[in-house]
């Protein structure tokens, strides 16, 4: 019954004993699918969707298999702005229309919920390869061509069924199993496009490609340092590689080095056609802008549960002023004026100088927050990295209500507050010291995940963060 529970915590608004309990119950019984469906289905309406993929991709039970399963990978791929893997449930959705025993399942499908952009990269690359194999396995040219053909069109899922009708016929091998690694990437199963990967890196005629593959999965699971050694040896191969030296490109960018990423994209411009890196010149450019804008995780509660919320500044040389901006109430604004006075006071002792610097910040969603004074930290925080030149960890986040002292008031909602937090990959917390007694009511899986820091004045955050 305890589906009939959940619903019943759902129904009063509580949504994160909601979640917790769908979350023990799923892990006593991972094979149960209405388990499984309370669980990613919460995560999904409380916006968590790294961790509702996770959780759908271990399970054993497939979208083809079972129609509640479809529909949730249908309503994570929409949530997510995934038209590819929309379209790649197409097939899936037509074998369910045809049998009379399940439901039409197509207005749960979601497809007019998108209002992201597709992301191309993987489709592009697999194009490109397919060019490149043309040259190089003439006699599989006409099926590699109607393969480019319906991937053009739009017709992703066929173009897959042919590569993959095509790569287990295959006398060769190696190229098969190639070929099947280049399509889990594309559905985005790196584990899968791993194992076949590795399985003939040492043997596959061009090996670099192995490498840039693997260096691929890599950066897409942020193991910036690991992505970088792939291709590094996929380049000492073959050093004229333009897809390799893009996607050295984007590893810069992913890690905020703008300049190195600059360099070499003037430098690919000197041998390639500037044309070719047209994407990659948005992509420096846009995310610069984006950087330019940082944020700090703010840790607050609602009626429902808990949330991470991000705290957006901006700051530039003025007379020293304060501008919020967003829904925010005046719990929150007077929240906002007491730290940016602790972040001056606190500019003038470590410079021993008056602070010009004008800081805009912006909350999103800010109405929806009842607890404005414990946003205090985050906000401080945000603030003196600004002013100060200096960064946070974006796996960091603050709660806090803080006092013109700079001292730091215990917060309500602790329990979740650091659900919250675990559930959205948030690695390290600080909150008030005064709250220790508070850590026994919060989940021990949610507590094993966090390093939890136990502060009571904002030097104490400071040294920690930046040793001063």
């Amino acid at each position: 019954m305890k589906s009939v529970e959940i619903y019943e915590k759902i129904k009063s608004g509580e949504y994160f004993e909601a979640l917790l309990l769908a979350e023990k119950s799923y892990k006593q019984d991972n094979t149960d699918i209405n388990k499984l469906v309370d669980y990613v289905t919460i995560l999904i309406k409380l916006n968590t969707l790294d961790k509702a993929e996770e959780v759908l991709n271990k399970t054993n039970i497939k979208p083809e298999k079972n129609p509640s399963v479809y529909c949730l990978y249908s309503k994570l791929y929409a949530s997510q702005g995934k038209i590819d893997k929309l379209k790649s449930l197409e097939e899936i959705e037509r074998s369910f229309a045809e049998c009379s025993n399940y439901p039409n399942i197509n207005s749960l499908s979601g497809v007019d919920e998108l209002t992201k952009y597709e992301n191309e990269y993987y489709k592009n690359q697999l194009s490109e390869v397919l060019k490149f194999l043309i040259e190089k396995f003439p006699i599989y040219s006409h099926k590699f061509k109607k393969v480019i053909i319906q991937m053009k069109n739009n017709s992703l899922g066929i173009g897959k069924d042919l590569l993959k009708k095509c790569a287990h016929s295959m006398k060769d091998k190696n190229l098969g199993y190639f070929l099947l690694g280049e399509i889990a990437m594309l559905d985005g199963k790196f584990e899968i496009a791993q194992n076949r990967y590795t399985k003939i890196v040492d043997d596959f005629p061009f090996k670099y490609i192995i490498l840039n593959r693997l260096g691929d999965i890599q950066l897409s699971l942020n193991n910036h340092e690991k992505a970088k050694e792939y291709y590094n040896k996929s380049i000492e191969l073959e050093p004229d590689d333009l897809n390799t030296i893009i996607d050295l490109i984007r590893l810069d960018i992913g890690k905020g080095d703008f300049k190195n990423a600059k360099k070499a994209y003037m430098k690919a411009t000197l041998k390639f056609d500037a044309n070719k890196l047209h994407q990659i010149k948005h992509l420096i450019e846009s995310q610069e802008e984006i950087i330019k804008q940082d944020y700090v995780n703010g840790l607050t509660w609602f009626q429902g549960g808990g949330n991470v919320i991000k705290l957006e500044f901006m700051c530039e040389n003025g007379s020293g002023s304060l501008n919020p901006t967003g829904n925010l109430g005046f719990q929150l604004l007077d929240a906002l004026n007491l730290s940016y006075t602790v972040c001056s006071k606190r500019f003038r002792s470590l410079l021993k100088k008056q602070m010009k610097k004008d800081i805009f910040v912006n909350i999103p969603n800010a109405l929806v927050f009842v607890d404005g004074g414990s946003i205090g930290l985050a906000a401080t925080i945000g603030m003196l990295s600004q002013v100060l030149g200096k960064k946070i960890p974006t796996e960091y986040a603050f709660t806090g209500e803080i006092t013109l002292n700079g001292n730091i008031l215990p917060t309500g909602g602790l329990k979740w507050k650091l659900t919250s937090a675990y559930l959205q990959n948030i690695r390290t917390v600080f909150i008030p010291k005064q709250n220790f007694k508070d850590l026994t009511n919060v989940p021990n899986n949610v507590k094993a995940n966090l390093s939890i820091n136990l502060v009571s004045n904002i030097k104490e955050v400071e040294k920690q963060l930046w040793k001063h």
